[in-house]
């Protein structure tokens, strides 16, 4: 319910684009902040911005660390999977421990936390919508016996690597569908396609496409995909 609030009130007040990761360039990976005004405002604004997705990136990176020395299983997979001693073992105990002071103090920042929070809702957004995007093209060319011949062809598959790959697309099935029912995170996927179009024409402005991001995310939090963002 706290997410859902976070998400609402942003979209009640006035959206700009964030110019996004520097890794992905997507429409909203790098989530909404509050609408910025011409010169300084704005540059001041996308500094202040990239230091706050900085720190995000740290939380998610130290919160992983905590979270898998706290975990005798995954540890123990670790260890075996990479031969760690138990010197190694010990000095990443110790940097977890480190870390979590560190992750308390970053936590402790309400005002950092809604907009991490908001980061990671546009980026599980956007792993889902590339998601539903590879596996339908996957069954474009499973289902269709000409162009798996010449993708086979072309990527020089024996007769048995063929049909691993249909058999993986028959498992793929399930999947896409569970995705296309869902009508809500469709519409979304759609609309940020066209915003991240939109952002690179000169007939739109920055701010236009910040207004067109900020009433999909209102819609979704309406629609109750935030409780598909957490799942």
């Amino acid at each position: 319910m706290q997410f859902t609030s976070i998400i609402l009130a942003l979209c009640l007040s006035s959206f700009a684009v964030a110019k996004g990761h520097e890794k992905n360039g997507t429409a909203v990976s790098s989530g909404i902040i509050g609408k910025t005004e011409e010169g300084s405002t704005h540059d001041n604004s996308d500094k202040t911005e990239k230091k706050e997705n900085k720190k995000c990136h740290e939380m998610s990176r130290l919160t992983s660390l905590v979270n898998l020395v706290n975990n005798a299983t995954k540890l123990n997979e670790l260890e075996t999977k990479h031969n760690l001693t138990a010197a190694k073992i010990t000095e990443l105990k110790a940097k977890a421990a480190n870390a979590t002071t560190r992750l308390t103090e970053l936590q402790s920042n309400t005002t950092l936390t809604s907009h991490c929070a908001i980061v990671d809702a546009g980026q599980k957004l956007m792993r889902q919508c590339k998601q539903m995007k590879m596996l339908t093209n996957l069954m474009a060319v499973a289902d269709n016996a000409t162009a798996l011949s010449e993708m086979a062809v072309k990527k020089q598959w024996s007769a048995e690597e063929t049909a691993k790959f249909k058999a993986h697309a028959a498992n793929a099935t399930a999947k896409l569908t569970k995705l296309q029912s869902n009508t809500t995170l469709v519409n979304a996927c759609e609309t940020i396609k066209k915003t991240a179009k939109n952002q690179n024409s000169a007939s739109i402005s920055q701010s236009d496409a910040g207004r067109l991001v900020g009433n999909m995310l209102f819609a979704l939090v309406m629609g109750g995909i935030v409780s598909f963002f957490m799942a």
